[in-house]
């Protein structure tokens, strides 16, 4: 009777993450989280920051994807991976940090979707991805314009009043 091998994986998603770990051979882990979601009235655009790291042997053995789908319009809006095929030079430890806005409409439903993967090998294999998601701020020079036209107005409306 031989000794069992143990071939241990795991992998957790969900709360804006997802981590995929394997040891020795033919183990394997992937973990996939989507979300699905309508933005915010008001809000006309997004920014993703996103953060993944890895290490193994490259492709395909430990690999991170984040995609942002318009379910409504039915197109892709953005697809990050990590490692691609240049990064691979034999065992490495590998990170990404990525921040990306994409313009959304309140009206349209979207699907985010964070994907890690660690495929067997003759070690450890890890990958993960957390991404923050905030609304878009406007740029510093159209808050400006913004206020200085609502102070234009009322200003207007008040000599109209007189």
């Amino acid at each position: 009777m031989g000794v069992p091998i143990g071939l241990n994986a795991w992998s957790r998603a969900g709360d804006f993450g997802t981590e995929a770990f394997s040891t020795y051979w033919f183990s394997a882990a992937h973990a996939e989280s989507t979300y699905v979601f309508c933005p915010e009235p008001g809000v006309s655009g997004l920014t993703f920051d996103l953060s993944g790291s890895g290490d193994g042997v490259g492709l395909p053995e430990t690999r991170f994807r984040f995609t942002l789908d318009d379910l409504t319009a039915g197109q892709a809006l953005a697809c990050l991976e990590a490692p691609v095929e240049a990064d691979w030079q034999g065992w490495s430890t590998w990170s990404r940090d990525w921040c990306q806005t994409c313009t959304t409409d309140p009206a349209h439903t979207y699907a985010m979707t964070l994907f890690a993967s660690a495929d067997g090998g003759d070690g450890t294999r890890y990958a993960c991805l957390g991404v923050d998601v905030l609304p878009a701020v406007p740029a510093p020079g159209a808050l400006l314009l913004a206020v200085l036209g609502v102070v234009g107005v009322g200003r207007s409306r008040r000599s109209l009043a007189r």
